[in-house]
C-alpha cells in the first residue's frame, strides 16, 4: 500500500500512510510497545513481532498471538513466509507455523526446541535456516533437520541474520562477523 511503519522500542508502532501518521499502542490493540520486526505476508498484512507476542495488521484492525494462541514463547523475534504460504515464526523459545491464522504442530520445527530463533530463511531450493542466539544454524530440508556450530566452521553459534545472494550462497551474520 505503500505506507511505511516504524517501531520503538516501548512506544508502540507509528504508520505515516497517505492519510497521516497513525499511532498503535497496547491501548490500540497492538500486543506489546516493544517491536522487533516487521513483514508484509502476500496477502498484504503486515505482521508486527514485538517482546510480548505477536500481531497482525490486516488493513482495518488488529489482531494479537499469544502463549494461548499456541505461540512457542512470548519474545518475538522474526517472521517470515515460505513457498506455501505459511508463516514462519522465530520466538526466544523455538518456532511455530502459522496457517491460516492457526499454529499448527511442525514436527520438524519441534526438533530446534527452545532454542533462540533470531533469523530465519527459506532458500531458493526450498531448505530452510533458522539461525539461533548461541545454538547454531539448523536446516530444515526433506523431512531431515541438521545443525551446524562452530565445530562445524561458523564463525560464531549466534547466527542474527540469513540472506542468499543471486549465487544461492548463504550469507549470515553474528557478534563475530559476516
Amino acid at each position: 500500500r505503500g505506507d511505511l511503519w516504524f517501531g520503538s522500542y516501548n512506544r508502540g508502532v507509528v504508520r505515516i500512510s497517505r492519510k497521516g501518521a497513525t499511532t498503535y499502542t497496547r491501548l490500540n490493540g497492538l500486543r506489546s510497545n516493544s517491536i522487533r520486526q516487521f513483514f508484509e505476508d502476500k496477502a498484504g498484512n503486515v505482521w508486527i513481532a514485538t517482546g510480548s507476542g505477536l500481531s497482525c495488521w490486516d488493513g482495518h484492525a488488529l489482531k494479537t498471538y499469544y502463549l494461548e494462541d499456541g505461540l512457542a514463547y512470548g519474545s518475538v523475534r522474526v517472521i517470515t513466509q515460505d513457498r506455501q504460504g505459511d508463516l514462519l515464526v522465530g520466538t526466544d523459545g523455538g518456532a511455530n507455523r502459522l496457517r491460516n491464522g492457526k499454529f499448527i504442530q511442525d514436527p520438524l520445527l519441534a526438533q530446534i526446541g527452545i532454542e533462540r530463533v533470531w533469523a530465519i530463511l527459506e532458500d531458493s531450493g526450498g531448505g530452510l535456516w533458522l539461525g539461533t542466539r548461541g545454538g547454531g544454524l539448523f536446516r530444515v530440508k526433506t523431512g531431515k533437520v541438521t545443525r551446524y556450530t562452530t565445530r562445524d566452521g561458523l564463525l560464531s553459534d549466534s547466527v542474527f541474520q540469513l540472506l542468499e545472494d543471486r549465487r544461492g550462497r548463504l550469507w549470515m551474520t553474528g557478534p563475530a562477523g559476516i
